[in-house]
């Protein structure tokens, strides 16, 4: 793990902005302090863990869309290769 990777921390994918490492002591391992923020939801979250467990990673892909069509409740999207149209709700557009 490194700045800027990702780590689950929580049941949350996050992306890391900072990590630290402390010292054993005299009858533990090295621990880990990271922090991260969330993907989703942008909030920021702190994880300390020993340096000798593993840790879930979360496997990233950005794709880009462009909307390409709103009618009401249904949206279009298209990545350049094909078009998706989904319904979700959305606040109403100010005229």
């Amino acid at each position: 793990m490194r700045k800027n990777g990702f780590v689950v921390i929580k049941q949350r994918p996050c992306k890391i902005v900072d990590m630290s490492t402390s010292k054993t002591g005299k009858h533990g391992h090295a621990k880990v302090h990271l922090t991260a923020i969330d993907l989703f939801t942008g909030k920021k979250l702190e994880d300390l863990s020993p340096s000798t467990h593993n840790m879930e990673v979360p496997h990233v892909r950005r794709q880009e869309y462009q909307l390409v069509r709103v009618e009401a409740m249904r949206k279009g999207m298209s990545n350049g290769r094909m078009l998706t149209k989904f319904s979700l709700t959305s606040p109403r557009m100010a005229s």
